[in-house]
């Protein structure tokens, strides 16, 4: 499966981050020269605590614009949004535990949750969750509020208010991926879970808006936040503060405001050119997601299509173009779903994919 996330073309369409000509690489490195230059412990000197301080400062003041108050002492910063997610289920819970996640849901989620030995049990509405809360005795809930990869789901505000309630009557916690919230094409940023309760542990990143190859994220993790410092302790240690540093001042500068407008923007039309594409070239009866934010498409294929086992395979044969979607659920389901991915626009080779494939699932 993970060899579908290195697609060896130019097309990204199997990724779910956008092209480097999106991220403000030049200014960042030029943030970095100037923090060694003035700084040269970033690099030579030890490592000690669970964060840059400036960095962490600037987590908690932007967190009050959508609607989170930190404490100074839950914040710790990781390895990505990934070590953060790992983090928050091996603190909050013990093998033979059952955690709830959506469905469909981010592969790694599933994977997580394998490794640790967890029961799961999957919703594919936000109404089903009450009826499987009454039905099983579940210790945590991973839920991805705003753009879940890969359908690109949102949930409305009545709709958080009601989860977090529901967490409060039957006692389980819930642990928010958020690491799209930063990049919505609405007209301001949705709430994460945890603006309506202290109780959510919420994992973000940074690799997803700012650049992938800087690998931060940072957890804020409730009344976990002891346990979870003492885990990354064993797991990793730290992080490395020069980009740690360097992401700061990029925060206090300003210059990540700018660059979000810009990127929001290009990506809201990235995702409309390439939508528009599938839809001209796949079977007629496909449907494509238009997500509100984040990265990728969810496309459901037409039910009854024809041979479509043979097609899909075939389709996999032409290369890594699209991640089938049955890797997004515990029990392989979404067998006529594939994710693609927009960010990095509709290009010559994607457009040329795109064709190819709708061909393909058109004979």
């Amino acid at each position: 499966m993970y060899s579908l996330l290195s697609s060896g073309n130019d097309s990204g369409l199997a990724l779910s981050n956008g092209h480097i000509d999106l991220y403000p690489t030049q200014k960042i490195s030029k943030i970095m020269r100037k923090q060694i230059y003035r700084n040269p412990d970033l690099l030579g000197g030890n490592i000690s605590g669970h964060g840059y301080e400036l960095l962490i400062d600037e987590i908690i003041r932007r967190s009050i614009e959508y609607g989170c108050s930190f404490s100074r002492n839950e914040i710790c910063i990781t390895n990505g949004g990934l070590e953060s997610l790992s983090l928050a289920l091996r603190a909050t819970t013990s093998p033979g535990d059952t955690v709830l996640v959506q469905s469909p849901t981010y592969f790694y989620t599933l994977k997580f949750v394998s490794e640790l030995g967890l029961n799961c049990v999957s919703v594919k509405t936000f109404d089903d969750i009450e009826y499987e809360l009454e039905n099983h005795s579940i210790k945590v809930i991973v839920y991805n509020a705003n753009f879940n990869n890969p359908d690109g789901v949102l949930l409305d505000e009545n709709q958080k208010i009601q989860l977090v309630k529901l967490s409060k009557k039957h006692r389980f916690t819930i642990i928010e991926d958020d690491v799209y919230g930063d990049i919505y094409f609405t007209n301001s940023r949705p709430r994460p879970l945890r603006a309506y309760s202290s109780d959510v542990i919420l994992c973000n990143s940074f690799t997803k808006s700012i650049a992938p190859g800087l690998r931060i994220g940072w957890i804020a993790g409730s009344k976990s936040s002891v346990l979870i410092k003492e885990l990354k302790q064993t797991t990793s240690k730290y992080t490395a503060e020069y980009p740690q540093a360097t992401i700061a001042e990029f925060l206090r500068s300003g210059g990540y405001d700018l660059h979000m407008r810009k990127l929001r923007a290009t990506l809201a039309s990235f995702r409309d050119k390439v939508r528009h594409a599938i839809l001209d070239s796949f079977p007629e009866g496909t449907i494509v997601s238009n997500p509100q934010g984040g990265f990728v498409l969810w496309v459901s294929l037409p039910e009854h299509l024809p041979n479509k086992e043979n097609k899909l395979q075939a389709a996999l044969r032409l290369g890594n173009y699209f991640i089938p979607g049955y890797f997004f659920s515990s029990n392989e389901e979404y067998d006529n779903y594939l994710r693609f991915n927009f960010g990095f626009g509709l290009n010559e080779n994607s457009s040329r994919v795109i064709r190819t494939l709708g061909e393909i699932f058109c004979r």
